[in-house]
């Protein structure tokens, strides 16, 4: 029997461990998700995003942050210039795809750094307004940029955007209603 706890007492503690480090990082993950709402030439799309302090990705020009968004599972609902610059955004960089006069403004060509590549261009956009609700609080993030990808963000699509930490940082709604 001493044999049995000397044994079973270090892996009974092992798996217990490894168990509780999984839940602590799926409840830090969870306390991160946000309600995301973009609205863009009178459309509204509504999102679930992650927080990720890791994206510190900025317009080097206009020092705008950016946001990742996955339309993948949602192309149904999306509008037609959304869609060609989340399916072939190297066509706009390039110059080979038009895009209508009024999206023309609200488009910025951004350069990143990902893992595997040294260079790349992506596309975003200037939207009308982001507004994030995190718990009981909402932000309106007017200062911000938003790039559209058929790439999907979450293995569990638990989340269809990655947010800029940054954007939380902009002024918070106030709820206007009594509550009683």
């Amino acid at each position: 029997s001493w044999l049995f706890v000397m044994l079973g007492f270090p892996i009974a503690w092992h798996f217990t461990k490894r168990n509780i480090e999984g839940m602590e990082m799926t409840k830090i993950q969870f306390d991160q998700i946000v309600n995301v709402t973009i609205k863009i030439n009178g459309d509204s799309y509504t999102f679930k995003g992650l927080v990720d302090s890791g994206n510190q990705l900025y317009d080097p020009i206009t020092k705008l942050p950016v946001m990742f968004v996955c339309i993948k599972n949602i192309l149904e609902g999306m509008a037609e210039p959304i869609k060609k610059m989340a399916a072939n955004p190297e066509s706009l960089v390039l110059g080979n795809e038009e895009i209508p006069v009024e999206w023309q403004n609200r488009l910025r060509i951004v350069p990143c750094r990902v893992v595997g590549q040294e260079h790349q261009l992506i596309v975003a956009v200037k939207p009308d307004s982001i507004l994030i609700d995190l718990k009981d609080e909402s932000y309106l993030c007017e200062k911000g940029l938003v790039s559209f990808t058929m790439q999907q963000l979450s293995a569990d699509d638990a989340f269809q955007c990655i947010v800029h930490p940054k954007m939380l940082t902009e002024p918070k709604q106030h709820d206007d209603s009594v509550k009683v």
